[in-house]
């Protein structure tokens, strides 16, 4: 399993460079711009209340927004959940597909290796990778707030990162369930983004039209606490999003364990099987 996992960090180090140190210059630099938008905070806010409420509900709203959580929770965690789910559902579904289609699957299978350890060796590495790019994230932030007025320590901080982390894992393990019991990597991928994209969208216009609150609150994005979180967690939203993580990750064992791995391609739906078992037994029915 050490092997497995090595190997599926050494394949993520690119990734986790790239995004964890290009996001951490960006946190950091937001951080600076705090100072500029207390300096005028009356303005800024006869600003935003002239701005369309769909506008405003977009970027996460605009209450507190002169708050040091309200500005992060607006000009950072708004719309970096999204743009770092798009990075967790492809890597989770390509974690074990990917290398399926790719034909290297069941050359890892044929050696002295359980299915089980080299689900733990991805999974395990995979959840490392993530946790890598959220930790650089902080650290930029960390680095340059205390040269604000921002008013958050490091520790203040670790809030909404844990809360980004755990929607981060919900995607990734939605992800690699979706890839093992659909079809192909790009199907689970795809259907992963639609309820990315969509719980999003319905977070941002249950914002605007209460109604929808009753709907929304099967989006893991109303669970998501953001920069808010720097002012209080609230530990069972963390909890539920990362059981639920935990829960795709189990069935998804469950299907690999019982995956008849193909050598190389994309699974179909087996409805040609389907239609010659259903064939075979309404000859039976009419024999008899």
């Amino acid at each position: 399993m050490l092997a497995i996992f090595r190997h599926t960090m050494s394949r993520s180090r690119t990734g986790i460079l790239a995004w964890g140190l290009i996001l951490a210059i960006y946190a950091g630099a937001m951080v600076t711009f705090y100072d500029n938008l207390l300096g005028m905070s009356d303005m800024f806010t006869e600003l935003i209340s002239h701005y369309p409420k769909e506008l405003v509900a977009f970027v996460g709203g605009a209450e507190g927004i002169t708050e040091p959580e309200g500005y992060l929770d607006t000009y950072l965690f708004s719309y970096m959940a999204p743009v770092l789910g798009i990075y967790a559902l492809l890597a989770g579904s390509g974690l074990l597909v990917g290398d399926e289609e790719r034909g290297l699957l069941d050359l890892f299978i044929s050696h002295p290796i359980s299915r089980t350890r080299l689900f733990l060796g991805r999974w395990i590495g995979f959840c490392l990778s993530i946790l890598l790019i959220v930790a650089l994230m902080w650290l930029g932030i960390t680095i340059t707030v205390g040269s604000t007025q921002l008013g958050l320590g490091p520790i203040d901080l670790l809030g909404p990162f844990l809360s980004l982390f755990a929607l981060l894992l919900f995607f990734g393990a939605l992800a690699l369930l979706l890839s093992l019991a659909l079809p192909s990597r790009n199907l689970g991928a795809a259907v992963t983004g639609l309820v990315l994209g969509g719980g999003f969208m319905l977070n941002v216009i249950a914002a605007i039209n209460p109604d929808l609150e009753s709907i929304n609150q099967f989006s893991p994005f109303a669970y998501f606490q953001g920069g808010k979180a720097a002012a209080g967690m609230e530990w069972g939203w963390l909890a539920g999003l990362i059981g639920a993580a935990l829960l795709f990750s189990l069935i998804a064992w469950i299907l690999f364990q019982r995956r008849d791995i193909r050598v190389v391609g994309e699974h179909g739906w087996g409805l040609p099987n389907l239609l010659k078992r259903w064939n075979a037994n309404r000859r039976k029915a009419e024999a008899t």
